[in-house]
């Protein structure tokens, strides 16, 4: 159960099954809306979980630990990878204004159209991934130091991690706040696939 585990990256894989599953959501809705959100929320999984793996990545580059009660008040320590962290796992759990959010929502609404209680079960899935994702994050890098001491060993971003979070930063906002280009590029190639059904 993800919200039992305690290895910082297998929790992030349980939010990598996560997306797949608002895909499968919207793929199985056949309609526009469902499977342009289910095209969308696979090039949002790429950009958050592969941010996320990315980022419990350089923390345990730093700390040789993945555990989640290894770590404690990263915050203060590591403000920066702090922010970074925030940024994409809100975007991966759904944020509105982030990537997730767009993707998860076409998603539900194709599978609105043909079935509600379905689209209910989706609601409840994002609630659920923001109840397992959250409170991991909240003990890693807010709550008292754990078992590891942390503030020796963990140093803040170097500049080349810092521009590659910041690329992958923009990537993410931009296609939360501004889809419309992406949705134009995928609608003419899913177009067919509505129209066969």
């Amino acid at each position: 159960c993800a919200m039992a585990q305690r290895d910082l990256k297998r929790l992030i894989a349980y939010t990598s099954i996560s997306h797949l599953g608002f895909c499968l959501v919207g793929l199985f809705s056949l309609t526009a809306e469902g499977l342009t959100g289910a095209s969308l929320q696979m090039l949002n999984h790429g950009l958050s979980t592969g941010g996320l793996f990315l980022l419990v990545g350089m923390i345990y580059e730093r700390a040789h630990r993945r555990g989640v009660s290894d770590f404690g008040d990263l915050a203060s320590t590591a403000p920066r990878l702090t922010f970074f962290f925030a940024f994409v796992l809100l975007a991966s759990i759904g944020l509105p204004g982030l990537n997730g959010f767009v993707g998860e929502m076409m998603s539900l609404a194709g599978m609105a159209r043909v079935s509600l209680p379905l689209a209910a079960g989706g609601v409840v899935g994002t609630v659920l991934a923001a109840a397992y994702a959250l409170p991991a994050f909240q003990e890693v890098f807010w709550a008292p130091a754990g078992s590891f001491s942390a503030t020796p060993k963990m140093t803040d971003l170097r500049v080349d991690e810092r521009a590659i979070l910041w690329t992958l930063a923009v990537l993410i906002l931009w296609l939360g706040v501004y889809p419309q280009p992406m949705i134009d590029l995928l609608e003419p190639a899913l177009t067919p696939l509505v129209a066969s059904r």
